[in-house]
């Protein structure tokens, strides 16, 4: 029914079914327009009237067979400029006989007249003023609608499209056959792209609107700001510099910064012959200093990293040649991912302190808290000699230290890659004031970006700033109408997070000794005032882990490479191989929350499963092609076992084929057995270490529940506790127990190194706390197990509860984690309270700006048209509109909230309070009768 419908359309249709024009009734109307809507079939004298209003719809001739198309030039349409519409000009100024009008619906020829009377505007302006875009300021013979720029402008942020394809797009439309001479004017669209995106730029800024020059426009002005970052003088309460010091944080400004390498721009143009139109007035820094300043640092070496994948930091470098801009570096507000203001540069050759630097400061310049935050993804070597190296700034953009109150973090993601000196001292979990930021905004924003880098890498540079700064704008815009829901969405998320960590660190802090919690709370306070204090966060005893493993082995690379030493793949042998072993760990995992959902699972909890899976398959097909580059073979296993397959796999069940894997005559020159069999070793080690501290956290729970806890639902919640902890210790022995069959399929080590002696046997009786003997062994003949004899392990472990040194370590660790967890879900709540009513103080000045703006006494010496001065009220009007419009809909959007808040407090207070009820004060002698060490049997 639909095909035979649309082939009706071919055919030549009157409305009445009379052979008859549907304008003047003429006989045998042959033209017909597409884009109108109806079948009206109509001569050429009526098709031309009727398309007065419409200049760039797209007529069709019947030829006595089929319909073809035809053009309104040729059926006698001509555009008069100048003139309102009817009107006849007595002077008319013949335009080219080639003008070329670009539309949203094709390319297309027209015929058009400038008005050539005495009182006549440039044509520029008359086609301006008809909503034409002219391509050039002097006899143009392109335009372009004022429709088709918006349209672009708008499908480009969506789609990422480049000018191009766009461009592409537009002549397919005008004559998909090939049979139509098109005429080429893509230079011209580029162009005028690029001159409208600015104009709009310098418009949404306000510019118009000042009496100053264009040319007076500071630096960073243009941008678009977050409204819910702190902004003295805006949206900071009064008195915010003295407030009290318990709750000054709530006036920190948490910032981002990174590098993307997939932004490279190759050697095309120069600054010369493209300069851009407006970089400096939006997110890249000002062309003319920062080149200046980056002169003196070309031979800088860039900067590594202490993260395990430090050995290939050097691929960027080896990845410059044929390109003028390795990528770019850029910082955002962390909390909520909008590009900050003169934050973005070029970067020439790899990631230098010269560039990180310069943006850095050039970010901070202006108004701004005491108090900065920086994440940044290797800021413990950034931040080594930061403020030396700022007297080498340009003396505008200088801080002092006296200034600023500047602290350094790792973002959460990256902060696993680095050496474990880092995990707690560069850690946003520890840091007071910190809430729930992440610190990976940036690389959200960069997903955004990303697909530009085909069609930015080609532009000149110039035209390449005026497109980031522009998406970096749109991105902005999006971000702060959508911000009333993300706002909403992060404090649903934060409430009942409080709640919660707040409960079970006040029960668990109940549950210890008065003393205890003193000495440890003077621990932290010491330690967050000076990091050269014992950490409160970690053990004391610690094992070789994983991560100075990989630590080992990016210092082994990076003397290689620097030797000349080149790999097969971008990739080296040890991050193909840690990556392998990281990867069968997320396959366990979701093994096991598969196998935990069940057959009852909900929509939700399938949806997030299949979500996983699907990205676990994607991390896995990636792998693979870097895998199969150091291990050939590889190929083969997996076509041998996918003939053998019936049943598509599931992610977590995808077999990696790591060298322990895969038939030892068949693992090539040992390489990748050495580099699995180090790290199996120091997985095993982690992973009994794990279990350890698991067991220890058990049998203090289990004996907590046998002395404190009473009730049904205390029961039920110090159960789940319990539960909790057996799945680790189960995951920890699981893990153990697959590192030593990877080492047993691997045999000896480097150099013949064993590790029999080392790896033992891990058998189900062997797990068990240190107080535990096997069934049937009394107290004088009780046995421990092996995994506590370890070599530095036994020490201090005799005893159990206030006795055990390692488990009041444990505790210490385990307390001190879930008081920071409760505090930063406590400083999120508050945080983000904040941030809505410094976004709502935000929305109001701007509207209060674009209200004073209307006023025409500030701008009319410059605009003296009284046509303009309406023009420019009308506009300042509509954006203050649109600012109010956003503060009340955020207002009604967040109206709950503060009794949210209140309800989640009462939570606290109600389940406190049944704690209460069903706990017994701690007796001052501990009952004779022993307590339960297995919580299975309690």
């Amino acid at each position: 029914m639909y095909l035979e419908e649309l082939l009706r359309h071919e055919a030549r249709l009157t409305h009445t079914g009379e052979d008859l024009c549907d304008g003047c009734r003429s006989p045998e109307p042959n033209f017909r327009c597409r884009e109108c809507f109806g079948d009206r079939l109509v001569c050429g004298a009526c098709m031309v009237a009727d398309h007065k209003t419409h200049p760039f719809h797209r007529p069709e001739r019947w030829t006595g067979t089929h319909f073809e198309r035809t053009n309104l030039k040729h059926l006698g349409l001509k555009l008069q400029l100048g003139h309102r519409e009817g009107d006849l000009c007595v002077n008319p100024d013949k335009g080219s006989a080639s003008f070329v009008v670009i539309h949203t619906n094709g390319i297309h020829e027209v015929a058009i007249n400038f008005c050539g009377c005495a009182t006549a505007k440039l044509h520029t302006i008359q086609l301006l003023r008809a909503r034409l875009f002219p391509a050039t300021t002097s006899a143009p013979k392109t335009a372009a609608t004022f429709e088709l720029l918006k349209n672009f402008h708008i499908s480009t942020f969506e789609s990422k499209a480049s000018s191009w394809h766009f461009y592409s797009a537009l002549r397919r439309q005008s004559d998909n056959t090939g049979l139509t001479d098109v005429k080429l004017r893509y230079e011209a669209f580029r162009c005028m792209v690029r001159e409208y995106s600015y104009i709009e730029l310098l418009k949404r800024a306000g510019r118009g609107h000042s009496p100053d020059p264009v040319s007076a426009t500071a630096p960073g002005e243009c941008a678009v700001q977050c409204p819910a970052c702190p902004h003295p003088g805006i949206n900071l309460p009064p008195g915010w510099r003295d407030a009290d010091p318990e709750r000054r944080w709530l006036y920190t400004l948490i910032l981002a910064m990174d590098a993307n390498f997939r932004l490279k721009r190759r050697k095309a143009s120069s600054i010369n012959f493209d300069p851009g139109l407006g970089t400096g007035l939006a997110y890249f820094v000002e062309d003319e200093p920062f080149r200046t300043h980056i002169a003196d640092y070309v031979d800088q070496r860039e900067m590594s990293s202490c993260s395990g994948f430090a050995a290939v930091a050097d691929a960027n470098t080896r990845s410059a040649k044929g390109l003028s801009s390795t990528g770019v570096g850029a910082l955002v507000c962390a909390r909520h991912g909008l590009m900050r203001p003169t934050s973005a540069c070029d970067l020439q050759k790899g990631e230098k302190y010269a560039n990180m630097d310069y943006i850095f400061w050039s970010a901070l310049h202006g108004s701004r808290p005491h108090r900065i935050v920086i994440s940044y993804d290797i800021a413990c070597q950034w931040s080594v000699n930061l403020w030396s190296r700022v007297m080498h700034i340009p003396r505008l953009l200088r801080l002092s230290p006296q200034e600023i109150d500047l602290i350094e973090k790792v973002p959460n993601f990256h902060l696993l890659g680095h050496a474990s000196k880092c995990h707690i001292i560069q850690s946003l979990h520890y840091l007071k004031g910190g809430g729930m930021t992440d610190g990976e905004a940036i690389e959200r924003g960069w997903a955004g970006t990303n697909p530009l880098a085909n069609s930015t890498k080609e532009m000149g540079p110039g035209a390449r700033h005026d497109a980031l700064d522009d998406h970096w704008g749109d991105m902005n815009w999006k971000k702060i109408v959508g911000m009333g829901a993300s706002l909403l969405r992060k404090m649903k998320l934060a409430i009942p997070g409080r709640t919660k960590h707040e409960t079970e660190f006040q029960i668990l802090t109940a549950s210890l000794t008065t003393a205890s919690v003193v000495k440890w709370t003077a621990m932290i306070v010491a330690w967050e005032a000076d990091h050269e204090q014992d950490n409160p966060y970690e053990p004391q005893m610690r094992l070789m882990t994983q991560v100075d493993v990989r630590l080992a082995f990016a210092r082994q690379e990076a003397v290689l490479l620097d030797s000349g030493v080149s790999y097969l793949h971008e990739k080296s042998p040890n991050v193909v191989i840690s990556t392998g072993v990281d990867l069968e760990l997320q396959q366990r995992r979701l093994r096991f929350d598969v196998a935990s959902t069940g057959a009852s699972a909900t929509s939700l909890q399938l949806t997030k499963l299949l979500e996983r899976r699907n990205v676990l398959r994607r991390k896995i097909d990636a792998w693979m092609e870097s895998h199969v580059v150091y291990l050939p073979c590889v190929t083969q296993l997996r076509l041998d076992a996918a003939r053998e397959q019936t049943v598509l796999e599931e992610a977590e069940d995808i077999k990696l084929w790591l060298p322990s894997q895969i038939p030892p005559t068949s693992r090539g020159d040992g390489t990748a057995v050495h580099l699995e069999w180090q790290l199996r070793l120091a997985q095993a080690r982690d992973s009994l270490d794990d279990l350890r501290h698991n067991l220890h956290l058990r049998s203090f729970l289990a004996y907590d529940k046998y002395k404190n806890v009473r009730g049904i639902r205390p029961n039920t919640r110090s159960n789940g506790l319990i539960t909790r902890a057996n799945e680790k210790v189960k995951a920890a022995a699981d893990t153990y127990s697959i590192a030593r069959l990877a080492l047993t399929s691997l045999g000896l080590g480097p150099d013949g190194a064993t590790w029999e002696n080392i790896v033992l046997p891990l058998r189900p009786v062997d797990i068990r706390p240190i107080t535990e003997g096997l069934d049937g062994e009394s107290e004088g003949q009780r046995s421990i197990s092996w995994i506590w004899k370890v070599e530095g392990v036994a020490q201090g472990m005799h005893g159990d509860g206030e006795d055990d040194p390692n488990l009041q370590d444990t505790l210490r660790v385990e307390w001190a984690k879930a008081r920071a967890r409760a505090l930063r879900y406590g400083e999120e709540v508050d945080l983000l309270t904040e941030e809505m009513r410094r976004t709502l103080q935000w929305l109001l000045a701007r509207s209060d700006f674009w209200t004073t703006r209307s006023l025409p006494a500030m701008w009319s010496d410059k605009v003296t048209s009284v046509q303009s001065q309406n023009g420019l009220i009308a506009y300042a009007h509509r954006q203050a509109a649109i600012y109010l419009g956003l503060g009340a809909q955020f207002a009604k959007m967040w109206k709950s909230v503060p009794r949210d808040i209140q309800a989640g407090l009462r939570d606290i207070q109600a389940a406190l309070i049944s704690e209460e009820d069903v706990i017994a004060p701690a007796p001052a002698v501990v009952d004779a009768a022993p307590a339960p060490t297995d919580p299975d049997n309690d």
